[in-house]
Formats: structure tokens, sequence, C-alpha cells
């Protein structure tokens, strides 16, 4: 879950999001990549002893920077800390990949609380997800800030699809008039697909959360936010359950990257090398792979200090300069959730009209285009797993 600027609430979203998983039957993983004060640790009141950072420079094992904070969730602190993901060698890479092949074993959901900017690490642990959630308000600037932070991923070569929440706004007509400003300009602008995974109205439940220290989900279960995030929790696990290349694709991308440093160490046969690589991007869709083999040229380019020559082709589109070139009235949110999630039966509804086009990397975001923003419901009383969390999305929109 990753965002333009600070403030627009990617870290409050991604602690609450968590618990309402875990009482889903989910096994959650906050993995807390933001440097800023507002991180996972500091809205939980835990100050864990030992980082994600310190298991990779081996000075604590991965049990002991895991940090249980509730049945179901565990937290995973400081792997912000890690400059520079991609840039690891060695030993410390090697724990890096092994870390995260564990993390995806044990947990049916790994939400990665990505820090606000563009540095190095925080664009890898965007690259490297296979579910990306991006975070914004209906204020236009945030959303500026959100578009620059794409076009850096796109000319990356990241192109896969992006689901949305916009956070902190007014009502639902406000948060349709914020998403379509948004999918259009990144339509456009950066030729990305953008879905609509749901947002948050503003309620003064979330602040006093915040100020105790605890998940607004637990102080205030009725409220119209606890309401909006079981909607939103709902959506994103019919996406993840319906994506079943998604297994192992977070760490994948770091293990590629190692294996260029083996290659360099061991000096692998051709037919050693490709079989590796085979079984290491196994995992991958087309546009990770894409994404990792830029990152291992860059990095043979950083080594060798000579250029790679890419084989000529037909000019590609050029992008804007910048996405903010656009105007106000053109403007239109880690988590990275694992495959090993629990199947649900795969959504049924019709396209809506602004994903007409079939998409073929994962079918399943047709679950958040379905989605109609709508006056919430009254809640409903519980029921069990997700059955509650379908009759609430039921009354905002098809699911």
């Amino acid at each position: 879950m990753c965002g333009g600027e600070s403030g627009a609430g990617k870290t409050t979203l991604v602690t609450n999001l968590g618990f309402v998983l875990a009482d889903k039957g989910q096994r959650v993983c906050l993995f807390d990549a933001d440097t800023s004060l507002s991180n996972v640790g500091m809205q939980l009141g835990v100050s864990p002893s030992y980082s994600f950072a310190d298991y990779v420079r081996a000075s604590a094992e991965l049990e002991s920077a895991l940090w249980s904070v509730s049945d179901g969730v565990q937290l995973m602190p400081g792997a912000g800390h890690v400059e520079d993901f991609a840039g690891l060698h060695g030993a410390q890479r090697r724990r890096l990949s092994d870390g995260l092949h564990r993390l995806e074993a044990v947990f049916d959901y790994v939400l990665v609380d990505c820090a606000s900017g563009e540095s190095e690490a925080q664009l890898q642990l965007i690259q490297a997800s296979p579910f990306v959630v991006l975070v914004v308000t209906d204020e236009r600037q945030s959303q500026r800030e959100a578009l620059a932070l794409l076009q850096q991923l796109k000319q990356r070569g990241f192109g896969r699809p992006v689901m949305l929440v916009v956070n902190q706004t007014a009502s639902a007509a406000a948060a349709q008039a914020g998403f379509q400003r948004f999918e259009k300009a990144a339509r456009s602008h950066l030729q990305l697909r953008v879905h609509f995974l749901g947002y948050m109205q503003r309620d003064a439940c979330v602040g006093d959360a915040l100020y105790r220290h605890m998940p607004f989900v637990r102080l205030c279960p009725d409220s119209m936010a606890t309401h909006h995030l079981e909607v939103i929790a709902h959506r994103l696990h019919q996406v993840a359950c319906g994506t079943r290349s998604a297994g192992g694709q977070f760490s994948a991308f770091f293990d590629a990257l190692q294996l260029a440093d083996e290659v360099q160490e061991r000096s692998l046969g051709r037919k050693e090398l490709m079989r590796q690589l085979g079984l290491l991007t196994a995992g991958m869709d087309r546009l990770q792979f894409a994404a990792m083999i830029r990152e291992v040229i860059s990095l043979w380019e950083s080594r060798s200090g000579e250029r790679f020559d890419r084989p000529s082709g037909p000019p590609a589109e050029t992008p804007p300069a910048t996405a903010t070139a656009a105007s106000c009235e053109e403007l239109p949110v880690a988590a990275a959730p694992t495959a090993s999630s629990r199947q649900s039966p795969a959504p049924t509804a019709p396209p809506h009209q602004a994903a007409a086009d079939s998409i073929q990397e994962h079918p399943s975001l047709q679950v958040v285009e379905n989605a109609a923003v709508a006056e919430p419901a009254p809640r409903q009383d519980k029921g069990d797993g997700l059955k509650a969390a379908a009759s609430v999305a039921a009354k905002v929109g098809s699911l």
C-alpha cells in the first residue's frame, strides 16, 4: 500500500485492514516499510526490540523481529531502514530472499506499508508486490503526488493494474469524482489501468483511535469507518483469491536479483543459469519479469561501467515529461497479499463500463471495477467468515 504524499492515511488503513482480514480467519503480517514517524508500531503503541533491518544485517533472527500484536496479526517492523533492497549483496541479499520466502510461507497476507515518496527502496517494494493499492484523498494535490509516483514506476517498466482507495473523503460523490479524475489522468498520460477498490469517509472515531494507539476497528466496531474498511477488505480478498499466479511473486523479484550476483561469483554455465532462472521466475507474470530484467541490466551497467546496447526496434511512445503537467481538471492506495490466502468463489458480476477491456494479468480485478460508489447502508449483524463482509459490500455496490 503506497501513496504519493504523507498524511493520506495509508498506514492507518494498512494497520486496520490487517485486523479486519484476521477477523475473517486470515494470517496477516504487517510489513512496516515506512520510515516516517507515523509507522505501524507507533500507531499500535508497541516498540519492538528488533526489526527486519536487524535480521538482514544478521543482528537478529527473523522470529525475534516478528512482534505479535493480536490473534492472527504480527508486525515486522523496520523494513524501511533497509535503504536499497536491490543494492544488497552476498549474505545480506540471501537473508533478504530467505526472509521473504519464510514470511510468504507462514502468512496469508503480507501487507506492506510503503513510505510516501519515491525512494529507491520503496520503488523496489512496489515493483515486487503482485498487488498495489494506492491511497489518495479527494484533494487534487494528493492525486498529483500519486501520479508522479506512478510515473516513476512507469519509467522503470511497471505496467500492472493499480487499485485505488480514496481516503478521508467527505462523501461518496466526492470519492467518485476523485476516482474518475485520477483514472482518466493515469490512463491518458501514463497508459496505466486504475481500478476502484473503495473509499473511506471522514470519521472522528479514526482520530480517537490514533490517540489511544488502537485500531479503530477495535475501538469502534460499528462505526462508518469500520463499515467502509470491511467492504475494501472483502473486495481485496476476492481479487487475491481470484489471482492464482500471485504466489511467491514478492520474494521472486529479489531472488532473481540474487541470481545475478551468484552468476558473477560462481560463473555458472549457460545451461545451469537458464535452469535456475526458470525456477526463480516461475511465479512471475510478464510485467514483473520485464521489470526484473531491467533491474538486472541496470545492476550490470553499474558494475561494469559500460552501457548495455538494447536491440533496436520501433520507437516506443514517449510518456509525457511529468504527470503533473495535466491540468487540475484532467486529474481523475508490500500490501501485497500473498496467494496462500484461502480461496473464495470468484466474482460473477458483469464488468464496469470503465473496465470493458480484458484484464489479462489480473482478471479478478473486475471485482473492483464492478463496485459502484454509493452511500453505505446500515451495518448488518455479524456473520461467519467473509459472509458478513460480503453482505455489507452488497449494499455498497455489485461485486
